[in-house]
C-alpha cells in the first residue's frame, strides 16, 4: 500500500456512523494521513457567522476557503451545536459538496478524486 502514491480514501455515511473512529484507526493501521473534512465544513461555518454572512450566500462564503489555517481547525468552538449546524447548511450547496476534494492547498494540497470511497 506505501508504494501506492497519491493513495485517497473517503468514506461518507450518515452522522454518528462510526466514519471518524474508522477513518482515524484505517489511516494510523496504514500510516496515512487523516483529514478530517467535517472540520473543514465547520471552519467556514465559524469564518461566515463572525463575517455574519448569510450560510446560503454561496458568492460570499466561498472565499473564506483561503482563508481555513489548519491550526484554527483545531478550535474548541467548531464542536458547538450552532456551528455544526451551521456547518450542514453550507455543506449541501453545490459549490461545496466537494470542497475538500478540489484543490485549495490547505486542504492537503490539491487533493483530487478519492481512490477508494467507502459508504457506511
Amino acid at each position: 500500500m506505501r508504494g501506492m502514491l497519491n493513495l485517497q480514501i473517503a468514506i461518507d455515511g450518515p452522522a454518528a456512523s462510526g466514519k471518524g473512529t474508522i477513518a482515524k484507526n484505517v489511516s494510523k493501521i496504514l500510516g496515512f494521513h487523516y483529514l478530517d473534512t467535517g472540520l473543514l465544513y465547520r471552519g467556514i461555518a465559524w469564518l461566515a457567522l463572525n463575517a455574519q454572512i448569510d450560510l446560503d450566500d454561496v458568492q460570499n462564503i466561498l472565499p473564506l476557503v483561503a482563508q481555513l489555517e489548519p491550526n484554527n481547525l483545531d478550535n474548541t468552538l467548531l464542536s458547538q451545536h450552532h456551528i455544526g449546524s451551521a456547518a450542514s447548511q453550507i455543506a449541501i450547496h453545490p459549490p461545496y459538496g466537494h470542497l475538500y476534494l478540489h484543490g485549495n492547498e490547505i486542504l492537503l494540497n490539491k487533493c483530487q478524486e478519492p481512490s477508494w470511497m467507502v459508504v457506511i
